[in-house]
């Protein structure tokens, strides 16, 4: 694809040019069903696939931890490479399933232009990559778990129990908006808001649904 290049990482003895067909293969597939989420996005952006834990923590500059697999920006998307995936990390979601959420968190930065709302970035990518035939997400989102930018997300310092909780309600919240109004009309919010992403605005745009939660199971 002419929009990605594929770059590899800590490589020892393993088939990169396997790796580097599958890699495509599903980049191909996230990427054109992304495009017919945020119509009109393009991003270009690369790919980086990692062989060891030390180049993967090398390339977000942080200590990870075993079941982290995967990291995006506008620019590039940080994983492990598909011959060496189940080893290095025991993520519930596989390969493709993390260059799905991932390439959608590029779509959706793309699109939006900021990087914010934190947890309806990750709820839409949970919903598109799904995730809950993996993790069984059920119940009422907590709205203080609901971290609207980067800060708020930040997993170091935090536990388990705290980053857990920061993804269930995050997609939580974001099903329970499509389920009222639907993924198009989900998406021109996000194209308003696109306009001025800030927090002030956000909460207009989304405070009905925000309060919604806040008073009903």
């Amino acid at each position: 694809m002419k929009n990605i290049k594929i770059w590899v990482l800590g490589v020892k003895q393993e088939d990169t040019l396997h790796d580097t067909k599958v890699a495509e293969a599903s980049l191909e597939k996230a990427y054109l069903l992304n495009e017919l989420m945020f119509p009109g996005t393009k991003p270009q952006f690369k790919l980086v696939l990692c062989y060891t834990r030390k180049s993967y923590d090398g390339e977000l500059k942080r200590r990870t931890q075993r079941w982290e697999s995967g990291m995006s920006n506008k620019k590039r998307i940080i994983t492990f490479a598909p011959s060496v995936y189940n080893r290095i990390t025991n993520n519930k979601m596989g390969f493709y399933q993390v260059v799905l959420h991932e390439t959608n968190h590029i779509f959706y930065m793309n699109f939006v232009g900021a990087f914010t709302p934190q947890w309806l970035m990750e709820g839409v990518a949970s919903l598109v990559d799904g995730s809950d035939k993996y993790y069984k997400w059920t119940g009422k989102p907590d709205i203080n778990s609901l971290a609207f930018s980067l800060k708020g997300s930040d997993r170091r310092g935090k536990k388990d129990f705290d980053i857990t909780e920061f993804y269930r309600s995050s997609y939580l919240a974001t099903k329970r908006i499509v389920n009222e109004i639907g993924v198009k009309r989900l998406i021109s919010l996000l194209k308003e808001y696109s306009k001025q992403p800030i927090k002030k605005n956000y909460e207009r745009l989304f405070y009905d649904f925000l309060h919604k939660m806040q008073v009903f199971d």
